[in-house]
């Protein structure tokens, strides 16, 4: 039986934050679930962009609650996703691209789990040795496919493989551009990190990069939230 989804109250300093790190353990079975509301933080979404390292469940990222509140005409079928974000979204349905930083290309088995989600989806996969350049690029592609009345958000899922196939400083160079293409798509976003699983250096110099920052604890409760410039030392 699948554990059922929680629904948080958020605080203010993640409901006004344009970034977000979540840091939460990678295999806890609340992990997805502050992820959802965060997307949904300011209204049912008109564009998610998932980039994701990890298991690739990104039905979990679009339960009911981001697109219950959203007419979906007589249609909700998924289309092309070549055609532009405005003609993609004329019934109504919003847009959920996946990136899929993976050895292997899994892009048919994400879509057979998106199918039955009334939401209109498009898959890419990289290789995650490829240059992260090349995964800007497909991202900055993405989100400059949105409209300019667009309210896209980005999940990104997650920081700590990322730096484990390249290292500290190409992640953290990586992350504030990726940063700038959010802010100038008009969106926001938040990104995963597992802080066990790094020196309390390598947090810290990260949390530079975020407007707040959550803590999720194993229990699927909210530990923490903190907002920037008064990270806790």
């Amino acid at each position: 039986m699948s554990q059922a989804a929680r629904s948080y109250d958020l605080p203010p300093p993640l409901l006004e934050a344009s970034h977000v790190l979540v840091e939460s353990s990678p295999i806890g079975p609340y992990r997805y679930d502050v992820c959802a509301d965060l997307c949904s933080a300011q209204g049912p979404p008109s564009d998610v962009l998932i980039v994701t390292y990890r298991g690739l469940r990104p039905e979990r990222l679009v339960p009911d609650r981001l697109v219950s509140d959203r007419d979906l005409g007589d249609g909700g079928e998924a289309s092309d996703a070549s055609r532009s974000s405005s003609e993609r979204r004329s019934d109504g349905a919003p847009s959920v691209d996946v990136i899929a930083v993976r050895p292997d290309d899994p892009s048919d088995a994400v879509r057979d789990r998106l199918a039955d989600l009334p939401v209109d989806a498009s898959v890419d996969a990289v290789d995650p040795s490829a240059s992260l350049t090349r995964l800007g690029v497909l991202v900055d592609k993405h989100l400059r496919q949105y409209d300019d009345a667009a309210d896209p958000v980005v999940c990104f899922d997650s920081i700590t493989p990322l730096i484990l196939y390249s290292d500290v400083d190409r992640a953290h160079r990586f992350l504030n551009s990726l940063r700038d293409l959010v802010d100038e798509a008009g969106g926001h976003a938040h990104y995963h990190f597992d802080p066990d699983a790094h020196d309390e250096s390598v947090r810290q110099r990260l949390r530079t990069l975020f407007d707040a920052a959550v803590t999720v604890d194993d229990d699927g409760d909210i530990a923490t939230v903190d907002r920037r410039p008064d990270w806790p030392a």
